[in-house]
C-alpha cells in the first residue's frame, strides 16, 4: 500500500488556518538531518526516508517507509506484542539500535517494557526480552541519553520504574518504582540527561535528579501545573518548557533555569478553542518557530508560532481535516512532514509542513491500521 501522490497535496491547508528534548520522535543518529558533522567540514546529507511506526491497543506494530522526496507511505515489516499486546508507545535507544515498547495492559495485572533489535536496513523489529513495571498500566516510555537506563512512567502504579539496559540491548528487571503522583504520563529528560521530568495528570510535574539509574526527587519535588499535566517539550534552546494539560486543554509556557533546575510560570494559552478537549501531545518542530498540540475530543491538531525572542505562542489555526480524536503525532527528522494517528477511526494521516508557517497540509488520503492506534514514530537510521 502506498499513500500520497508522488508530492501531490490534496485536501489543502486545514479550515481556519522533535525534536526538542521531550518532543518524543523524529532524529538521525549522531547528527541532525541537514547539518554537519564529522571533521573538516564534513556535510551530513538529508535521511532520503525515514521508518514510520504505529503502534497502539492491539498486538501489531506496523511498520511503514516514509519517502522525503515524495511523500509517501510504503508497507514494511510487522512485528506482534503477543494476543493481548497493547504497545501504545515506543522509544529508541539513542544509536537507533534497539527499541522499547510498553505493553500497556490496560485491564491486566501488570504493565510490561518490551526490547526490541532493529533491522537499520529494513525497520524490523525482534524481540529481546521483556520485563515487567511492577504495577498496572504504563503510559509511556523513554531511554536515557547514554542508552543504559529505559524508564516506565506508571499510569496506575503513578511511578516510575527504571530499568538497566544489557549489552545486548535487552532490559534488566526493573528497579522498585519510585513515586511521581497519581497517572504519571511521561518520561522527560533535559538534555544533559541529568535531570528528569514526569508530568502527572494530578495537577504536578514531577523533577528528579538522575545518576547511574537513581532517581531523587529534587527540592521542592513538584512543580505545580493546573488543568491535569499529560505531555511536555522544551524549546530547542531549553530556555522554556512547554506543559500541556488534559482535562482544561491548556498549553503553560514556563521559563527553564538550567543552573537551578527551575520551572517558573509565564502564561497559560488555551490549546482548543473550548477547552476540555482531552489534549494529549505535544512537540516542538526542528526548527525552533513552531509547536503542534493535539486535541482528541476536538479532532483537531492545533498550531502555534513560537516567539524567538519571547518564547511565547501565538495560534496559527488548527488541523481538523480527516482526523477522529487524534492522540499523537510525530514529525520526521527533516521537519518536512507530520503523521497524525486518529484513534476512533483507526488510520494515519501524512501532511506536509510549510517551513515558513508552520501549516500543516493534508497529503494523500487516510491509511487504516489496526485498531486505536495511539502512537506514530519517525525515526531515519545511519
Amino acid at each position: 500500500m502506498t499513500a500520497g501522490t508522488g508530492g501531490t497535496e490534496t485536501g489543502g491547508t486545514s479550515a481556519g488556518n522533535g525534536g526538542a528534548p521531550g518532543a518524543g520522535s523524529g532524529g538521525v543518529a549522531g547528527s541532525e538531518a541537514g547539518g554537519s558533522g564529522g571533521s573538516g567540514g564534513t556535510v551530513v546529507e538529508p535521511p532520503a526516508s525515514s521508518f514510520l511506526y504505529v503502534s497502539g491497543y492491539a498486538p501489531p506494530i506496523t511498520t511503514f517507509t516514509l519517502d522525503h522526496a515524495l511523500g509517501t507511505l510504503t508497507d514494511g515489516p510487522n512485528v506482534s506484542t503477543g494476543e493481548a499486546g497493547e504497545p501504545t508507545f515506543i522509544a529508541f535507544s539513542p544509536d537507533m539500535k534497539f527499541a522499547y515498547a510498553i505493553d500497556e495492559q490496560l485491564d491486566g495485572p501488570l504493565a510490561w517494557v518490551i526490547a526490541y533489535s532493529v533491522d537499520q536496513t529494513t525497520g524490523a523489529l525482534t524481540e529481546i526480552n521483556r520485563e515487567d513495571v511492577g504495577t498496572p498500566v504504563n503510559a509511556h516510555v523513554g531511554v536515557h541519553q547514554s542508552g543504559k537506563w529505559v524508564l516506565s512512567a506508571n499510569y496506575d502504579g503513578n511511578s516510575v520504574t527504571v530499568f538497566a539496559v544489557r549489552d545486548d540491548g535487552g532490559i534488566e528487571p526493573g528497579m522498585t518504582p519510585v513515586p511521581a503522583g497519581t497517572r504519571a504520563h511521561q518520561i522527560v529528560f533535559d538534555s544533559t540527561g541529568e535531570h528528569l521530568f514526569v508530568p502527572c495528570l494530578e495537577g504536578h510535574v514531577a523533577v528528579y535528579d538522575f545518576a547511574d539509574g537513581a532517581l531523587t526527587p529534587r527540592e521542592p519535588p513538584t512543580v505545580p501545573t493546573d488543568g491535569g499535566a499529560r505531555h511536555m517539550a522544551f524549546s530547542l534552546d531549553e530556555k522554556y518548557a512547554y506543559v500541556l494539560t488534559q482535562n482544561e486543554s491548556t498549553i503553560t509556557q514556563f521559563s527553564f533555569d538550567a543552573a537551578s533546575v527551575t520551572l517558573t510560570p509565564i502564561e497559560t494559552i488555551p490549546a482548543a478553542p473550548d477547552g476540555g478537549a482531552l489534549s494529549a501531545h505535544i512537540a516542538v518542530h526542528k526548527s525552533g518557530k513552531f509547536l503542534y498540540a493535539s486535541n482528541r475530543s476536538d479532532d483537531s491538531v492545533a498550531m502555534f508560532s513560537i516567539d524567538q525572542a519571547t518564547g511565547k505562542l501565538t495560534n496559527i489555526g488548527y488541523q481538523r481535516e480527516m482526523l477522529a480524536f487524534p492522540r499523537f503525532f510525530a514529525m520526521d527528522p527533516t521537519g518536512q512532514w507530520m503523521v497524525i494517528a486518529s484513534q476512533d477511526s483507526a488510520e494515519i494521516l501524512l501532511h506536509s509542513i510549510d517551513q515558513d508557517t508552520g501549516l500543516l497540509t493534508v497529503v494523500g488520503s487516510p491509511i487504516g491500521v489496526a485498531p486505536e492506534p495511539t502512537f506514530v514514530g519517525l525515526w531515519s537510521f545511519p
